[in-house]
């Protein structure tokens, strides 16, 4: 469990729960647009009219803690599809089906070591 300017914040990885968030950014709808010209050729005026395409993959990405035995969870998931679910203060949920894409570890000189992901997600979520 994490505060993020006073808001907690769960990450599950199927049904194990990772602790110690620090830092959360990601997991935002988007949809393609697409433009298209829309001309009267009688007039000769045109206008440009978007339309809505493919709901778009996105990337979630984490600053945890480190925490040897957290790591080789991370790691044991890694490049495995999965359900992860993040958990807001509100009990809100946000649900998404992806794979850990990446798994790194920083050791600032100044600050206390962490561990980063980079979830990738396919376009389908659902918030409840």
């Amino acid at each position: 469990m994490a505060f993020l300017g006073g808001i907690k914040l769960t990450l599950s990885i199927g049904t194990t729960a990772v602790g110690n968030i620090v830092d959360y950014s990601g997991a935002a709808a988007e949809s393609e647009v697409i433009p298209m010209t829309n001309q009267t050729y009688g007039n000769l005026t045109s206008k440009m009219e978007v339309f809505p395409g493919e709901f778009l993959n996105g990337t979630l990405n984490l600053q945890l803690v480190y925490d040897k035995a957290q790591h080789n969870v991370l790691m044991a998931n890694l490049n495995k599809k999965q359900t992860f679910t993040i958990t807001y203060a509100d009990d809100g949920k946000h649900t998404l089906q992806g794979m850990i894409s990446s798994v790194g570890v920083a050791a600032p000189m100044k600050d206390r070591m962490t561990s980063t992901i980079t979830i990738s997600y396919d376009g389908s979520t659902t918030f409840a």
